[in-house]
């Protein structure tokens, strides 16, 4: 899984299956998709991690 803050978005791969991250299953996997994004985000928080701000309101980034 890998999240890109500019653009905001996610995509989803299987290494296993696809090394060269060739095909995103982010629209085919939406339900593994969702679950990895809760887990990093809440590991994130729980170690602290710093986010980027955001130059219109001040406020942290967090993945969306």
């Amino acid at each position: 899984m890998i999240y890109f803050y500019g653009p905001q978005r996610w995509e989803l791969y299987h290494l296993e299956q696809d090394i060269g991250e060739a095909q995103d299953l982010a629209l085919t996997e939406p339900t593994q998709l969702a679950a990895m994004q809760s887990r990093l985000i809440k590991e994130l928080k729980n170690h602290g991690a710093q986010f980027p701000v955001d130059i219109q309101t001040g406020k942290a980034r967090l993945p969306q």
